[in-house]
Order: C-alpha cells, then sequence, then structure tokens
C-alpha cells in the first residue's frame, strides 16, 4: 500500500492531504495546466471494451431520454479522452456536439485511433471522419479543453437541443447555478440528462463510503474548491432546486451508499428491497459522525450516492407546465 492511499485511509490525515493537494491543483490550473489522469477510462480498455462502454453509456442516455435519437445540437461535458459517445450521436441524428472540460484526460493517441477505427468500422461511420478515423479528423465535432461549464455555459453560449454529462455535475462547485445556465440555453423541446455520481470518487479509500460527509463545510470547502472533487451537492438539494423550477423533470437512482453496482434509474421503492435494508444500515452507522449539513437528512436520502436527472423543456415553454419527480 503506498503512504498517499495509507493517509487517505486515516481522516485527519487525509484533510490535511487535501488541504495540500487542493492548494497544489488550483495553483496549476491558474498556471493553464489543465491535463489530468482523471477521466482516461479508456486507458486500461482493450478495444472491444472501449466499444462495450461507449455503445452502453450511448443507450443509457437514450433510454433516459426515452427518446430514440438526440437531434439538432449537443453539448457533453466532461467527455474524457474519447469521443465515441459524440461520435454515435452524430451518426444517429447529431447536428453538431461541442465537447468542453474543465480538465484535458491523457490519452494515447494510437490507443484511441484504433478505438475510432474499430467503432466507425462496427457502426459505418466513414463519412463522419475528414480521412482516417481519429480524434482531430471527427466532422460536427468541438472540443474545447480547459473550459469549465461554469464559463461555457454564460449569455452568449450558443443554443443547444441537448447537454449531456455523466459523473460531472458532482464536480462543479455549483451545479445548480450551472443547471439553470444549460436551461436557459436549451432550445424548446430540448433535454438535459446527466447522470450524478455522489460517492467520494476515492478521496477516503478504505473508509466508510459517506466519510466525506462528516467534514466541516468550510473544512471541507477549503480542501476542494475549484479542484474537481465532489461538492457533497446531494439528491434532496437537486428535488429542492427542481420542484422551485418547476421544470417538466424527473430522476431515478442508480447507486446506493455501501452496495455494489449500479441500478438502470429506479425510483426508491422499485430498488431491490435487500439494497435497500443494506444502503440504510450503511447510512445509520455514521449518522452519528454526520457534518451539520447533513443531520437533519432522512436516511433514504443520504441512502442515495447516484441518480439520473432528465428535465426537458415544453415545445412552447411557458408557466404552469407540470412537473415530475420520481424520489
Amino acid at each position: 500500500m503506498s503512504l498517499t492511499s495509507l493517509v487517505k485511509r486515516i481522516l485527519p490525515l487525509a484533510c490535511a492531504y487535501y488541504l495540500a493537494a487542493g492548494w497544489a491543483r488550483r495553483r496549476r490550473l491558474r498556471s493553464g495546466i489543465i491535463r489530468t489522469r482523471s477521466g482516461n477510462r479508456h486507458a486500461a480498455l482493450d478495444v472491444e471494451a472501449s466499444l462495450a462502454y461507449i455503445e452502453g453509456v450511448w443507450r443509457d442516455y437514450l433510454a433516459w431520454a426515452d427518446r430514440p435519437a438526440l437531434t439538432g445540437d449537443l453539448v457533453e461535458i466532461g467527455p474524457g479522452d474519447n469521443f465515441g459517445v459524440a461520435l454515435l450521436f452524430l451518426a444517429h441524428g447529431a447536428r453538431s456536439v461541442i465537447a468542453i472540460d474543465k480538465f484535458e484526460s491523457e490519452r494515447d493517441p494510437a490507443r484511441q485511433d484504433a478505438i475510432y477505427r474499430a467503432l466507425g468500422e462496427r457502426h459505418g461511420l466513414a463519412a463522419l471522419f475528414d480521412g482516417a478515423p481519429g480524434e482531430a479528423a471527427i466532422r460536427n465535432l468541438t472540443y474545447l479543453p480547459g473550459m469549465p461549464a461554469e464559463r461555457f455555459f454564460g449569455p452568449d453560449a450558443p443554443a443547444s437541443d441537448a447537454v449531456i454529462s455523466r459523473a460531472v455535475l458532482e464536480h462543479l462547485d455549483d451545479p445548480l447555478a450551472a443547471l439553470d445556465a444549460m436551461w436557459a440555453g436549451l432550445r424548446p423541446g430540448g433535454i438535459l440528462l446527466h447522470r450524478i455520481d455522489l460517492r467520494d470518487h476515492g478521496m477516503f479509500a478504505g473508509a466508510h463510503p459517506l466519510s466525506f460527509l462528516t467534514i466541516g463545510t468550510g473544512l471541507y470547502r477549503a480542501m476542494t474548491a475549484e479542484t474537481g472533487w465532489p461538492n457533497r451537492i446531494l439528491l434532496p438539494a437537486y428535488r429542492d432546486f427542481l420542484a422551485r423550477r418547476g421544470w417538466p423533470a424527473r430522476t431515478g437512482i442508480t447507486r446506493l451508499a455501501g452496495v455494489a453496482g449500479e441500478f438502470p434509474a429506479l425510483a426508491w421503492d422499485d430498488l431491490p428491497a435487500a439494497a435497500r435494508q443494506q444502503a440504510l444500515a450503511c447510512v445509520r452507522k455514521i449518522r452519528p459522525r454526520l457534518a451539520a449539513p447533513f443531520r437533519d437528512l432522512a436516511d433514504e436520502d443520504l441512502a442515495v450516492s447516484g441518480f439520473v436527472l432528465v428535465a426537458e423543456k415544453p415545445p412552447a415553454c411557458g408557466p404552469g407546465q407540470g412537473f415530475l419527480f420520481i424520489p
């Protein structure tokens, strides 16, 4: 076990580590250093596994949207080290895709080109490349590394028909303000599709999975602000936000605290009973140690460690359009 891994298992030492690491990360970002090993999912996968992952993510988005395709102009937040998902959307009705990322994931160009070749052959994507398949040759794709969502979705952002992300919103400093900005730039009939991962993303590896909720607000902010580490905005905050906005929206739970694996975006009552009880036991074990912002939350809300958020702007947007929420 490395020294860093050992430090992360001891909460006071881990907090000290993240105070120093957060300072260093903010300094690098302000210096324009955006390269990161985070998000390089395909580095450890063979080509077939990469294709299976890309196709699975693409099918997930369509299932969550309950649409046969996403058309028009799309924005993908946090694509990581590969644009295969964007390619499949371009092949099935999208006019353009803008991919934005606060960081730039490290990638092996040769490995990535092999993925694009295989994906192109399997799905007949030759017309989407200018020449040989490769990242720089993808037509109608704009990649903006170093572009955080908070800056992109401003008054001058291009209008979009869909905004999608997978395990990204939990890394923004103010995801609710970002949702407001995304919605403002969404065309009538457009859709927001976000899979939100509420886990600690390995910050306290080996500790209780909700240990990061035991740290006081001021200290946690000092550790994580502007770094991309999890923001601790949990399901109830999103639920209250959506209720205030009155958007036609729905959510489905995909992960539970202390439970391995994912679920296909289900309501709480539709989750397996054994999984719910396991997650509730996980919450009750740590509840006496929770920091102030989380003490008053229901066990069921604390037990949710991942969910999907879908919000669709009506074709003729106006007041009183209604609100659908799956708790």
